[in-house]
């Protein structure tokens, strides 16, 4: 009877020993903890500055378009004629100042070529309010004409002006709508303002 009972005694104490070993301490419990923490902290920052820098890219992307223009309100732009490959008129040069004079001069001097001809400006605000930009070429405008890659007035441009032979125009907007103006207009109509990615200036 004595030795059934330290026999049970001897196994009780053997599953008690087992069950312990199977416990962490508390040192490396807690250094499980921690290290599971560092490696959550760590992604979540990892994430967030992934997402920091994605959203900052977007916006500094966008950001130059319109802090270039801050007190340069006339830019020239010196275009020729669109190849048979090309969508538009292929820009030789493009310039801004604070004066439409001394945006002339600059474009032209870079360009290397006389471009004494405005045939087309675009202007920032209806009424003719805003910055403008003019396209210049080297000869009056015909009946071939010149189209024209809006730019930085993509998603601004509320009115304009013909002059050097271009008396017509047609600007498509972002739906692939179609208008046709004729002269000067100060104001393009709800479908079209703020909204034009291709303009069409000919005679």
């Amino acid at each position: 009877m004595f030795r059934s009972y330290a026999g049970r005694i001897g196994i009780g104490l053997a599953v008690a020993l087992t069950a312990l070993a199977l416990v962490p301490t508390g040192g490396a419990a807690a250094a499980a903890t921690a290290s599971s923490t560092t490696t959550a902290t760590a992604s979540s920052t990892a994430t967030q500055a992934a997402r920091s820098t994605t959203t900052l890219g977007a916006n500094s992307s966008a950001t130059p378009a319109v802090t270039s223009r801050q007190g340069q309100s006339h830019c020239v732009t010196v275009i020729d004629r669109a190849r048979s490959t090309e969508e538009f008129s292929r820009i030789l040069s493009r310039k801004c100042a604070t004066t439409k004079q001394a945006a002339k001069a600059a474009a032209e001097a870079d360009a290397g070529v006389a471009a004494s001809v405005i045939i087309f400006t675009l202007i920032e605000h209806a009424n003719y309010g805003g910055a403008y930009d003019h396209v210049s070429v080297g000869a009056r405008c015909d009946a071939a004409g010149y189209r024209i890659n809006p730019g930085w007035y993509e998603w601004r441009l509320s009115s304009f002006l013909v002059d050097g032979g271009c008396t017509q125009t047609v600007l498509t907007n972002h739906s692939g709508v179609s208008k046709r103006y004729y002269g000067d207009t100060p104001y393009l109509g709800s479908a079209h303002n703020d909204n034009v990615s291709v303009i069409r200036t000919h005679a």
